[in-house]
């Protein structure tokens, strides 16, 4: 396929399958075409100037125009601004929760996180306030804890050996995946969902760069063994998760003194299931009855 070429079907039914899922989200949430078409010609300058400067090529308006399409006019304003906001790799609540759930320092005998101080004086008593310090010094840490209260995250009980009534803060044991809200949901899409998508583009379109990505697919079966296969994966899968997140913790404490803290990893599992059809026929309207 060379530049300009109209798309190939193989193309067009693998772009149909990846953004009627996408589109259908969009449209329960009433963002029509119009709306949808700036972040559109926004994501694709995005994507060329990436192209561009990872090529080591210079960026500008022709290159650009020459690879999106997108009109002069709009390139002008996009590139006058940025096209996309960058986004913190892993979402500031995520984080703290995965330290306070992780780090042997923050753990009772029973393994289970201990309950921390909202704020202490003594720098050497970890408290909540602290803990978030150490992961952003974007955010003031009274966010967070109201943020961690709004999902039912945290309890708030009086320390009696504390002076001034200071409170103590007990982590809850709820699933944040079902206590999230809609923007929550929407960051977790963007990092999750878009590290996939990274690595997917990467193994198909770049022979350099190869990403670890396995998938098994089963048809044709009874719901009895689809059920059973969807607890055994998701028990493996939780079980894995759980290892790995221990030993990330543990290599994150060891690399905090470290003056190179570049690197980034994304790893997930997800199990999907649904009643066997055809996977690339797409849903067309029906025509109306003539009366």
């Amino acid at each position: 396929m060379f530049l300009g070429d109209p798309p190939s079907h193989a193309l067009q039914t693998a772009l149909l399958r990846l953004l009627v899922p996408l589109l259908r989200g969009m449209v329960r949430m009433g963002l029509t075409l119009p709306l949808f078409l700036p972040i559109l010609k926004a994501a694709y300058v995005e994507a060329a100037s990436q192209i561009l400067t990872r090529g080591g090529r210079k960026l500008t308006l022709s290159q650009l125009y020459l690879l999106t399409g997108v009109h002069r006019r709009d390139l002008r304003i996009l590139m006058a601004e940025d096209a996309l906001p960058p986004a913190d790799k892993v979402p500031l609540v995520a984080a703290v929760l995965s330290e306070w759930r992780n780090n042997p320092t923050l753990l009772d005998d029973r393994g289970g996180p201990r309950s921390l101080p909202r704020e202490s004086e003594d720098p050497d008593v970890v408290s909540f306030y602290s803990l978030v310090a150490t992961l952003s010094r974007d955010v003031h840490p009274s966010a967070v804890l109201s943020e961690f209260e709004a999902r039912g995250l945290i309890l708030r009980l009086p320390d009696p050996a504390a002076p001034n009534s200071q409170e103590r803060l007990y982590l809850q044991d709820v699933d944040p995946v079902a206590q999230q809200d809609q923007l929550s949901g929407l960051q977790a899409l963007s990092h999750i969902v878009g590290g996939h998508m990274e690595t997917a583009i990467a193994n198909t379109f770049d022979e350099r760069e190869r990403h670890f990505e396995r998938a098994i697919v089963y048809d044709r079966m009874s719901k009895a063994s689809v059920v059973e296969l969807k607890r055994l994966a998701e028990q493996e899968s939780e079980d894995l998760l759980n290892r790995l997140n221990r030993r990330a913790n543990e290599l994150a404490l060891q690399d905090r003194d470290q003056d190179d803290k570049s690197g980034y990893l994304l790893y997930g599992a997800f199990v999907h299931s649904e009643a066997t059809q055809d996977a690339t026929a797409l849903a067309k309207p029906t025509k109306g009855r003539k009366k």
